[in-house]
C-alpha cells in the first residue's frame, strides 16, 4: 500500500520532469515546424517571382535606361568621395546598367569587362553628343535589330525575348574600333569641369529642349553678364570723366566720354557671357 503523501510527491516529481525535459522537445519540433513552412513559403515566393528586368522594352528605353542609369552611378561615385551616399545604390545602379548590354542581361555582379564595356558604349554615346530619345524608335518592325548612327559607326542593339539590349558583338568588337576612330578626331572627350557633374538629379530633368539646371545657368549668366555691365560702365564713366575734366573739354567730349564707358560695360558684358557659356554645356556635353 502505497501512502497518499508518496503518491503526490511521485506525481509532482513527474510533473517537474516532463515541465524540464518533454515539454521543450514539444516546443522545439513546433518551431521547426513553423521554420520549414516558412522556408517554404519563402522558397515558393522566390521561384514565383518574376525575374529582374534588364535591357529596354523598346530601343528608346534601352537607350533612356542605360543612360539615365550610368549617369546616376557616376555622379553617386563622385559623391560618394565625399562621403555623401551609400555605395549600394551606386552598385544598383552600375548593375542595372551593365543589365543593358546583351552578354550581361543576366549577370548577378558587375565584373570588370562588363564595366569596361559599358564604359565603350558611354564613351561612344559621349562623342556623338546630346542625344534626342525621341529620334529612338519605340517599334522596330519586322526586324529584331536597330542601329542608332553616330558619326564614327552604328550603335548596335538587338532583340532577345522581347527585351532590347545593345549587341553583343557590337559591344566587344565594334565598340574599340569605333571609339578609336573617335578619339583619334580630335574632339576633347570631356571639358576641363563640369558643373552638371556637381548638380543634383533633381535638377537634370528636361524640360522643352533644356536640362532645369541649364535653364537656371543661362539666367544665373545673363543676371552676372548685366550686373557686370553695370559696374564696368560705371568705373569706366568715372574714370574717363575725371581725365576729361583735367582737359577742360565741352560737353560733347563728355557725352562721348559716357558712351564710351557705356560700349566698354557692354564689352565686358559680351566677355563675360563668351568665357562662361561654355560650362552650360548647350552643346558640347555627352551627358544625357
Amino acid at each position: 500500500m502505497v501512502h497518499p503523501r508518496t503518491g503526490r510527491l511521485e506525481a509532482k516529481l513527474l510533473l517537474l520532469l516532463f515541465t524540464l525535459f518533454v515539454a521543450p522537445l514539444f516546443a522545439r519540433v513546433a518551431l521547426a515546424q513553423d521554420g520549414d513552412a516558412n522556408g517554404n513559403g519563402a522558397a515558393e515566393s522566390e521561384q514565383d517571382a518574376p525575374p529582374p528586368t534588364t535591357g529596354g522594352a523598346t530601343p528608346r528605353e534601352l537607350f533612356q535606361v542605360f543612360i539615365e542609369s550610368w549617369n546616376r552611378a557616376t555622379a553617386r561615385n563622385r559623391e560618394r568621395e565625399f562621403g555623401l551616399i551609400d555605395t549600394e545604390e551606386r552598385r544598383r545602379d552600375l548593375l542595372k546598367a551593365v543589365r543593358c548590354l546583351e552578354n550581361g542581361r543576366s549577370t548577378e555582379i558587375v565584373s570588370q569587362g562588363l564595366f569596361d564595356a559599358a564604359g565603350r558604349v558611354i564613351d561612344i554615346l559621349n562623342y556623338h553628343g546630346r542625344i534626342d530619345f525621341d529620334t529612338i524608335p519605340t517599334t522596330v518592325t519586322g526586324d529584331d535589330r536597330y542601329a542608332f548612327t553616330t558619326a564614327f559607326g552604328d550603335v548596335v542593339t538587338v532583340r532577345r525575348l522581347d527585351r532590347w539590349y545593345f549587341s553583343a558583338s557590337f559591344v566587344t568588337v565594334e565598340s574599340h574600333w569605333i571609339l578609336g576612330r573617335a578619339e583619334e578626331s580630335g574632339q576633347e572627350k570631356y571639358q576641363a569641369f563640369s558643373v552638371r557633374d556637381y548638380v543634383p538629379s533633381v535638377l537634370r530633368n528636361r524640360a522643352l529642349f533644356l536640362e532645369h539646371w541649364q535653364w537656371l545657368a543661362i539666367a544665373s549668366l545673363l543676371i552676372l553678364s548685366w550686373l557686370v555691365h553695370r559696374i564696368v560702365s560705371f568705373l569706366s564713366r568715372g574714370i574717363l570723366m575725371a581725365w576729361a575734366k583735367r582737359r577742360s573739354e565741352g560737353d560733347s567730349t563728355s557725352e562721348a566720354v559716357r558712351a564710351l564707358g557705356t560700349a566698354l560695360g557692354y564689352f565686358a558684358a559680351a566677355a563675360i557671357i563668351s568665357l562662361l557659356h561654355p560650362y552650360v554645356e548647350l552643346l558640347e556635353t555627352g551627358e544625357k
